[in-house]
């Protein structure tokens, strides 16, 4: 068995990631959060204009 010192560190200083990869990685997560915004949004406004519409025939 070989005894060297294992140095795992939690609180160590993160590698560096270059430029390139962090503007694609904040980039993809900006629009992750954007499109599900949207997708929420517009979620919440069809189902209500839906219900307006089935009120209005008298279904509900």
């Amino acid at each position: 068995m070989h005894s060297w010192p294992l140095k795992i560190s939690i609180l160590q200083k993160p590698r560096f990631i270059p430029l390139r990869y962090r503007l694609i990685i904040m980039t993809s997560c900006m629009l992750i959060l954007l499109l599900g915004t949207l997708a929420l949004t517009l979620g919440f406004l069809q189902s209500r204009t839906i219900r307006g519409q089935i009120e209005e025939r008298g279904l509900a």
